[in-house]
């Protein structure tokens, strides 16, 4: 039983180092806008529960990372969700 608790504490600490080395997506990026009212996600994006909430054309936001055809984006006023990526643009 030892030694397999040990192997299960070297494969996690093996998936934790690969997951510390995988690209980050991270990008915290200023300057962007919503360009069309649209629904936001809290969790993560396209769940299965209705949307939380809904960000109005125009609305400022920067971008914290981006997942797949999903951008997770925060207003000024502090509120952050997932919106299609294509929804967000550079502002003018």
């Amino acid at each position: 039983m030892k030694g397999f608790m040990r192997g299960v504490l070297v494969i996690s600490m093996a998936c934790g180092l690969a997951a510390c080395a995988a690209p980050n997506k991270k990008t915290s990026s200023t300057g962007y806008v919503i360009t069309t009212t649209t629904q936001y996600y809290k969790n993560s994006p396209a769940q299965p529960m209705p949307p939380d909430g809904t960000f109005q054309a125009g609305t400022s936001v920067t971008i914290v990372k981006k997942l797949g055809n999903y951008t997770l984006v925060r207003a000024a006023d502090g509120t952050q969700g997932y919106v299609p990526t294509a929804d967000v643009a550079r502002a003018k």
